[in-house]
Formats: C-alpha cells, sequence, structure tokens
C-alpha cells in the first residue's frame, strides 16, 4: 500500500490498481484538483464536497463498509474539530498488507464503539495545522497514545503553495511539539507488512 500527499489533507492511497483520493478540496486552497474521471473520492466532511471537482467515477462521503479494488474501507463517524454538534468521517482502509486511519478534521476523542471500529492501525495520519482549524501536536499526541500505530504522519501544516483560511503551523513547529523523531521527509509512504516496525515513529510526507 502507498500513501501520497498533496497538502491540506488531501492524500491518495493506492494498492494494485486500486486507487484513492481522500480529501481533494485543494481548488478551495489555491491549487488544482487531481481528480481523475476514473477516481474514487473520498471526503471526511461532507459538506466541504459540494465545493469541489466532481468529475469522478465513484464517491464516498460518509460512514459505512466499502469494498473499492482490493481495498477494504470503513467510514466511522466522528466529532468535527470546527462545529462540535457536527459530525465528520473518519476512514479505515485496510490490504493484506497494512492498514491506515485518516482522521480529517476530527474532535479527537473516542467511544468505545469507535475504538472497536478503529481496531489495529500501521498508519494514523492526522491534520495538525491548529488555530481553530484543527487539532494541534498535543492533540495528535492523545491519539498516538489512545490507537498505538505503528507510524504518524502529521498534514496540515503551512505551506507556501497553498491559501489555507487560516494560518497554520509549520511542519517545524509541529515537529517539534511532538517531540518526536523523524527521519528525512519522503515523497512517497510505502507500506509493507515485512517492513513495518512494533515501535512508533514519525513518517513525513513531503507535498507533490
Amino acid at each position: 500500500m502507498e500513501i501520497q500527499y498533496y497538502g491540506g489533507n488531501c492524500l491518495t492511497v493506492t494498492y494494485k490498481s486500486t486507487k484513492l483520493i481522500i480529501d481533494d478540496y485543494l481548488e478551495d486552497f489555491g491549487k488544482k484538483s487531481i481528480i481523475k474521471n476514473q477516481d474514487t473520492a473520498i471526503y471526511t466532511d461532507e459538506l466541504i464536497t459540494n465545493q469541489n471537482n466532481n468529475n469522478y467515477n465513484l464517491l464516498i462521503n460518509g460512514p459505512g463498509e466499502y469494498e473499492i479494488g482490493e481495498i477494504s474501507v470503513i467510514g466511522i463517524r466522528s466529532r468535527s474539530f470546527i462545529d462540535q454538534d457536527k459530525s465528520v468521517t473518519m476512514y479505515k482502509f485496510t490490504t493484506p498488507e497494512a492498514s491506515i486511519l485518516i482522521t480529517g478534521r476530527i474532535f479527537g476523542e473516542f467511544n468505545d464503539e469507535q475504538m472497536e471500529k478503529i481496531g489495529k492501525i500501521n498508519a494514523l495520519i492526522v491534520p495538525l495545522g491548529n488555530n481553530g482549524y484543527c487539532l494541534d501536536p498535543v492533540g495528535g499526541l492523545k491519539l498516538i497514545k489512545e490507537i498505538e500505530p505503528n507510524i504518524f504522519i502529521p498534514t496540515f501544516y503551512k505551506s507556501k503553495d497553498l491559501k489555507y483560511p487560516v494560518e497554520t503551523l509549520s511542519l517545524d513547529q509541529i515537529i517539534t511539539e511532538l517531540g518526536m523523531e523523524s527521519s528525512e521527509a519522503i515523497t512517497k509512504l510505502k507500506l509493507k507488512k515485512n517492513d513495518i516496525s512494533d515501535s512508533i515513529s514519525l513518517v513525513i510526507l513531503e507535498q507533490s
């Protein structure tokens, strides 16, 4: 399974011939959408979906269980960070190689039912831009402690190519506040079952 980052909380998850586009609302931030006609578009925040490129083959923007190619997808409802009376959808992606959880802009507290659906996670991906827009690094550390992933990947950090509605934390600030050592940033993360360590590591994905 391969993960690539495009800014904001936009990522691609690819396994064999299946490619999923998550949270491509790049046009709202002044960048061209990456969605193509044949793609599956997945959104953590269904309210944002209507503002974006709709040239997708399949749209998923809510809780449920889905099979897309050889990737199993579970959408898990969670409280929104911006408006706690509303909800967003976290997504767990599972293949024989690994499992990934992409949270979106969640409030950051889980009940027993949510934790049961989350289960064992190899890579946890969380927006940490802060400033009233999403969780901060302290909130990220709480999720790491609760979920205990093998790999933690922050998103939504400051980018010269994107115009966010608020000032977001820089990547250096996020790394410093997490207090975790990271290796050199990579353009793609390739998750293979035999390569996943038992310890928790911080992985930085460069923006494509």
